[in-house]
């Protein structure tokens, strides 16, 4: 697991799964939401079901996609910093993480 996984990322990966499961959920009995709310949106002909496996998708997209960004953004702010970056480099590193270094040497070269 990496490390500096921040709750947002855990917050959006619960969210996609749980849009996701919702979506199979109601593509293998479509009519456990009219169960559970005692309720008929759309009176017996199945568009309200369609319309929620469309909806869920979409959502378990969009936070599977948020996710993998800062998923993606962890591994490599720690990278870029691991492999010597200095000058702008660090300073980007250090801005987007919130670090209040500074760093001495602008220049790209090591002496």
């Amino acid at each position: 697991m990496k490390e500096g996984l921040g709750s947002a990322f855990w917050f959006e990966s619960v969210l996609a799964f749980a849009a996701a499961f919702l979506a199979v959920l109601t593509l293998a009995k479509p009519q456990w939401n009219e169960e559970m709310f005692a309720a008929d949106p759309d009176r017996g002909d199945g568009s309200f079901e369609w319309m929620l496996v469309v909806v869920l998708c979409l959502s378990a997209s969009v936070f599977a996609a948020l996710a993998r960004r800062l998923s993606c953004k962890a591994s490599v702010e720690p990278a870029v910093a691991l492999a010597g970056g200095t000058g702008a480099q660090a300073r980007i590193v250090a801005e987007s993480t919130g670090a209040d270094e500074k760093y001495e040497n602008d220049s790209p070269i090591s002496a």
